[in-house]
Protein backbone atom coordinates (compact mmCIF):
# COMPACT_ATOMS: atom_id res chain seq x y z
CA UNK A 1 0.00 0.00 0.00
CA UNK A 2 2.63 2.36 0.93
CA UNK A 3 4.53 1.94 -2.14
CA UNK A 4 0.92 2.35 -4.47
CA UNK A 5 0.83 5.63 -2.25
CA UNK A 6 4.71 7.02 -2.84
CA UNK A 7 3.92 6.15 -6.90
CA UNK A 8 1.00 7.67 -7.08
CA UNK A 9 2.29 10.86 -5.07
CA UNK A 10 5.54 10.71 -7.49
CA UNK A 11 3.58 10.91 -10.56
CA UNK A 12 1.06 13.54 -9.29
CA UNK A 13 4.24 15.45 -8.54
CA UNK A 14 5.98 15.22 -11.51
CA UNK A 15 2.87 16.64 -13.62
CA UNK A 16 2.27 19.55 -11.40
CA UNK A 17 5.73 20.03 -12.09
CA UNK A 18 5.47 19.59 -15.94
CA UNK A 19 2.18 21.57 -15.89
CA UNK A 20 4.12 24.98 -13.60
CA UNK A 21 7.41 24.64 -16.17
CA UNK A 22 5.18 25.19 -18.89
CA UNK A 23 3.30 28.01 -17.60
CA UNK A 24 6.38 29.45 -17.04
CA UNK A 25 7.58 29.16 -20.33
CA UNK A 26 4.81 30.20 -22.08
CA UNK A 27 4.67 33.63 -19.84
CA UNK A 28 8.17 34.57 -20.60
CA UNK A 29 7.70 34.04 -24.37
CA UNK A 30 5.41 36.95 -24.70
CA UNK A 31 6.74 40.51 -24.09
CA UNK A 32 5.78 43.66 -25.13
CA UNK A 33 7.76 47.10 -25.61
CA UNK A 34 7.15 49.89 -27.45
CA UNK A 35 9.60 53.44 -28.45
CA UNK A 36 8.41 57.04 -29.35
CA UNK A 37 10.33 59.00 -32.02
CA UNK A 38 8.96 62.05 -33.06
CA UNK A 39 5.15 61.09 -34.39
CA UNK A 40 5.64 57.29 -34.42
CA UNK A 41 5.00 54.83 -31.90
CA UNK A 42 6.91 51.63 -32.64
CA UNK A 43 5.12 48.05 -30.85
CA UNK A 44 7.83 45.33 -31.03
CA UNK A 45 8.26 41.91 -28.44
CA UNK A 46 5.83 38.97 -29.15
CA UNK A 47 2.81 38.02 -28.01
CA UNK A 48 -0.25 40.34 -27.14
CA UNK A 49 -0.42 44.40 -27.19
CA UNK A 50 -2.50 44.33 -23.78
CA UNK A 51 -5.76 45.04 -23.50
CA UNK A 52 -6.36 48.98 -22.77
CA UNK A 53 -2.68 49.67 -23.42
CA UNK A 54 -3.77 53.49 -24.16
CA UNK A 55 -4.48 53.67 -20.46
CA UNK A 56 -0.56 53.66 -19.78
CA UNK A 57 -0.01 56.51 -21.91
CA UNK A 58 -0.87 60.26 -21.11
CA UNK A 59 -3.88 62.67 -23.27
CA UNK A 60 -1.15 64.74 -25.15
CA UNK A 61 0.93 61.57 -25.89
CA UNK A 62 -2.28 59.85 -27.41
CA UNK A 63 -2.56 63.28 -29.80
CA UNK A 64 1.51 63.25 -30.79
CA UNK A 65 0.79 60.15 -32.24
CA UNK A 66 0.42 60.04 -36.07
CA UNK A 67 1.83 56.70 -37.05
CA UNK A 68 2.25 53.18 -35.50
CA UNK A 69 4.31 50.21 -36.58
CA UNK A 70 3.66 47.02 -35.40
CA UNK A 71 6.72 44.69 -36.09
CA UNK A 72 6.46 41.00 -36.29
CA UNK A 73 6.04 38.83 -33.35
CA UNK A 74 2.92 40.12 -32.34
CA UNK A 75 -0.22 38.22 -32.53
CA UNK A 76 -2.50 40.27 -31.19
CA UNK A 77 -3.73 43.90 -30.27
CA UNK A 78 -6.11 43.76 -27.22
CA UNK A 79 -9.25 45.40 -26.53
CA UNK A 80 -9.21 49.59 -26.75
CA UNK A 81 -5.50 48.86 -27.21
CA UNK A 82 -5.06 52.31 -29.30
CA UNK A 83 -8.74 53.85 -28.81
CA UNK A 84 -8.80 57.52 -28.61
CA UNK A 85 -5.86 57.99 -30.70
CA UNK A 86 -7.09 60.84 -32.15
CA UNK A 87 -4.10 61.83 -34.90
CA UNK A 88 -3.17 58.35 -35.53
CA UNK A 89 -3.37 58.33 -39.44
CA UNK A 90 -1.91 55.28 -40.17
CA UNK A 91 -0.98 51.64 -38.70
CA UNK A 92 1.38 48.99 -40.22
CA UNK A 93 0.46 45.85 -39.14
CA UNK A 94 2.25 42.89 -39.05
CA UNK A 95 2.03 39.28 -40.77
CA UNK A 96 2.05 37.24 -37.58
CA UNK A 97 -0.73 39.42 -36.41
CA UNK A 98 -3.74 37.22 -35.61
CA UNK A 99 -6.67 38.84 -33.59
CA UNK A 100 -7.60 42.08 -33.46
CA UNK A 101 -9.44 42.73 -30.30
CA UNK A 102 -12.83 44.78 -29.65
CA UNK A 103 -12.74 49.09 -30.09
CA UNK A 104 -8.62 48.39 -30.72
CA UNK A 105 -9.22 51.47 -32.84
CA UNK A 106 -12.12 53.06 -31.40
CA UNK A 107 -12.42 56.51 -32.34
CA UNK A 108 -9.03 57.23 -34.17
CA UNK A 109 -10.42 60.12 -35.98
CA UNK A 110 -7.87 60.34 -38.75
CA UNK A 111 -6.85 56.44 -39.33
CA UNK A 112 -7.17 56.65 -42.65
CA UNK A 113 -4.77 54.06 -43.97
CA UNK A 114 -5.04 50.02 -42.89
CA UNK A 115 -3.75 47.45 -44.84
CA UNK A 116 -4.71 43.82 -42.80
CA UNK A 117 -2.58 41.22 -43.05
CA UNK A 118 -2.98 38.62 -44.90
CA UNK A 119 -3.10 35.44 -42.14
CA UNK A 120 -5.58 37.69 -40.16
CA UNK A 121 -8.24 35.79 -38.27
CA UNK A 122 -10.11 37.51 -36.27
CA UNK A 123 -11.08 41.12 -35.83
CA UNK A 124 -13.62 41.86 -32.97
CA UNK A 125 -16.66 44.34 -32.50
CA UNK A 126 -16.02 47.76 -32.78
CA UNK A 127 -12.54 47.70 -33.83
CA UNK A 128 -12.31 50.39 -36.46
CA UNK A 129 -15.56 52.36 -35.07
CA UNK A 130 -15.86 55.82 -35.25
CA UNK A 131 -13.17 55.92 -37.38
CA UNK A 132 -14.58 58.91 -39.50
CA UNK A 133 -11.33 59.11 -42.09
CA UNK A 134 -11.12 55.43 -43.18
CA UNK A 135 -13.09 55.36 -46.13
CA UNK A 136 -12.22 51.46 -46.97
CA UNK A 137 -11.17 47.92 -45.34
CA UNK A 138 -10.11 45.42 -47.06
CA UNK A 139 -11.17 42.17 -45.18
CA UNK A 140 -8.88 39.41 -45.74
CA UNK A 141 -9.89 35.98 -46.74
CA UNK A 142 -8.06 34.70 -43.81
CA UNK A 143 -11.05 36.16 -41.57
CA UNK A 144 -12.61 33.55 -40.06
CA UNK A 145 -14.98 36.02 -37.14
CA UNK A 146 -15.60 39.39 -37.79
CA UNK A 147 -17.61 41.32 -34.69
CA UNK A 148 -20.07 43.69 -34.90
CA UNK A 149 -19.65 47.06 -36.45
CA UNK A 150 -16.09 46.75 -37.13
Amino acid sequence: MKKLLSTVFLSLTITLLIVILSAVASAQEESFSYSIEDVTMTISGNGAVPDYFYYDLGYETREAIHHIIIEDGITEIGDRAFCYFYALESIELPDTLERIGEAAFDVCRALDNVTLPEELKSIDAYAFSYCQSLKELVIPESVTYLGMHV
